[in-house]
């Protein structure tokens, strides 16, 4: 797993003084040398520990110079581009509404929180160049999935909160990846395995106390996840622990758990990439658009 934090970030909470750098580009950082458990629900931290990769970039920087900030999927020409308004040369959109519909990409702008986009990879290009699946968040989650190989191309971007999430987002995306590889004879698993997922930012921890009606939305969600398959009892300690009412209240890290979702679903871990930062903690991403 790769995760992305800002220098702003680590900066704010007291994890590093100062990171310097030369350019925009992402820089790597050692675990051994900052204190980033604390960053994440402890069970969760346990889970992704040995198999991640942490990266530190100056969003301020960015922002400031106007330019946007590329994750690029390995082995391919597709990318993930963070914007902070600046206009997408082409894109297509949605217009969300927190449900969990997703369609197939569209010109104009449908009620839906996700969509996707499959073709034959060669045809790819009849979209034209810096074309974009686009998706807007305040402080929800937006997640990017791609898929590419010689034969097709698949990617999806669908807009999530707790509403979204607890209403079987991911599985709606992946129930359509089961029904597009059963159309075109593309092995379920070898899709899975293939399939790279890029996690936005979104507000979490203290930020986000919830109620009642999030506790039990969440638990009714992981009874479905059961009966798909038994999940790790890791990762099933995990989606216990976030269901834990504290003086009435939950604080549902909605990153951590897509993510445990994802990798439940069959996604390899080593395809999984997710930018922490707090949205609702931070100056300029405060209710980004």
């Amino acid at each position: 797993m790769n995760i992305y934090f800002s220098n702003e970030y680590l900066k704010k909470n007291k994890i590093i003084s100062e990171i310097q750098t030369d350019d925009l580009s992402p820089v790597k950082i050692l675990k051994s040398n900052l204190s980033i458990m604390s960053q994440f629900p402890e069970l969760f931290f346990k889970m992704i520990e040995n198999k991640s990769n942490f990266y530190s970039f100056p969003l301020e920087n960015i922002i400031n110079s106007g330019t946007q900030w590329f994750h690029p999927f390995l082995n391919s020409n597709l990318s993930t581009c963070l914007t902070m308004g600046q206009p997408l040369e082409k894109a297509f959109t949605v217009d969300a509404f927190h449900s969990a519909i997703i369609l197939p990409a569209q010109t104009i702008s449908p009620h839906a929180d996700g969509h996707y986009l499959f073709c034959k990879t060669d045809d790819i290009y009849h979209y034209g160049t810096n074309t974009s699946l686009a998706i807007k968040t305040a402080d929800c989650l937006s997640l990017v999935f791609k898929f590419q190989d010689k034969n097709h191309t698949f990617i999806a971007n669908i807009h999530t909160g707790w509403k979204g999430y607890s209403n079987h987002m991911i599985l709606n995306l992946f129930q359509i990846i089961q029904k597009i590889c059963d159309e075109n004879k593309i092995k379920h698993d070898y899709f899975l395995q293939n399939l790279f997922c890029f996690i936005s930012a979104p507000i979490f921890g203290d930020s986000y106390p919830c109620k009642n009606d999030v506790l039990l939305a969440l638990q009714n969600h992981f009874l479905e996840l059961e009966k798909i398959s038994e999940i790790h009892a890791s990762c099933k300690n995990f989606l216990n622990d976030q269901i834990v009412s504290k003086n009435d209240l939950i604080y549902p890290d909605l990153q951590c758990l897509a993510t445990c979702e994802l990798l439940h679903l069959g996604i390899n871990i080593q395809n999984i990439s997710l930018f922490r930062e707090n949205t609702y903690n931070h100056d300029v991403l405060y209710s980004y658009r």
